[in-house]
């Protein structure tokens, strides 16, 4: 489970979101709602695949990577495309730990 603590070494995981959206309006340079001409629809599909994995006991890395399909279709034409978006890397460490059960953590982005 996903939480502020690191993955023991050689341990990992992995959690995946995906996400659709779709619609058949923009918006104009004016700023207001207009629907598409030509019955034109958008579609954009995601998925996010977070990553995270134990490189020692109180040390893991971990990646973040979106990738993308875009699609733009109307009666008279259609466009696509698509690629990874945003990607985050990060480091979690674990400075110190204590028997009553408090620690000091901390994430490099």
């Amino acid at each position: 489970m996903a939480g502020s603590w690191p993955e023991s070494r050689g341990h990992a995981q992995m959690i995946y979101s995906v996400s659709w959206f779709q619609s058949t309006s923009g918006y104009a340079s004016n700023g207001q709602v207009s629907r598409y001409g030509s019955n034109g629809l958008f579609n954009q599909n995601q998925v996010m695949p977070y990553i995270e994995m134990g490189i020692t006991e109180h040390t893991s890395l971990s990646i973040n990577p979106s990738l993308s399909n875009l699609l733009y279709k109307d009666k008279s034409n259609r466009q696509s495309g698509g690629g990874f978006g945003d990607v985050e890397v990060s480091v979690r460490h674990e400075f110190a730990r204590s028997e009553s059960g408090w620690s000091l953590r901390g994430k490099a982005l």
